[in-house]
């Protein structure tokens, strides 16, 4: 076993530049909020960032394959959210970046912490808003995989997403031709 700390080449959070400035917003570099992460990729939110932005202010691009974790939200309370990046992106001050080290693959590393979901949901405070403590997150025990067993497990998953959404689009179709019968 070993923490999602030292999973990580990289760890950080975000920052949004200020509204007063304009000319930071309508860009073309999406700029993602808690509110964006909810399923497990993310890609665009609703804000888009300029050039300028990360020129001028604590805006960072991360990389493809961060894995980005809401940390401080209210929907804690109930869910927790975390996604990998499709592409480059900027992300806000209630999210967290972590950027797998060599040798671990992003969706390994997701899956190891949504596996813990319960965990860490038991340990969210609440003062203001609800948070997660980044030491609880950090400290997290991950099992160590080989990169093989890693893509083993990678592909499990994208077999069983497959699966469930041949599931789902059965049902809806199946209820579409039930309800239609009834007319």
């Amino acid at each position: 076993m070993t923490s999602v700390e030292d999973c990580c080449v990289n760890i950080s959070g975000g920052g949004t530049p200020s509204m007063s400035h304009p000319e930071y917003y309508g860009g073309t570099i999406p700029f993602i909020k808690s509110g964006d992460v909810k399923t497990d990729r993310v890609s665009e939110g609703a804000l888009w960032l300029s050039d300028e932005a990360v020129k001028k202010t604590t805006a960072k691009i991360l990389p493809t394959g961060t894995v980005l974790v809401v940390v401080r939200s209210a929907v804690l309370r109930h869910e927790f959210h975390i996604a990998i990046a499709d592409n480059p992106l900027v992300i806000n001050q209630d999210l967290k970046a972590l950027q797998p080290r060599e040798g671990i693959i992003p969706e390994y590393l997701l899956w190891a912490i949504k596996s813990r979901e319960d965990e860490i949901l038991q340990k969210v405070q609440t003062m203001l808003t609800s948070h997660i403590e980044m030491r609880d997150l950090l400290n997290l025990r991950v099992k160590r995989a080989t990169l093989n067993e890693q893509m083993a497990w990678k592909a499990f998953v994208q077999q069983s997403d497959k699966s469930k959404y041949l599931l789902r689009h059965a049902a809806e179709a199946f209820t579409i031709k039930r309800n239609l019968g009834r007319l």
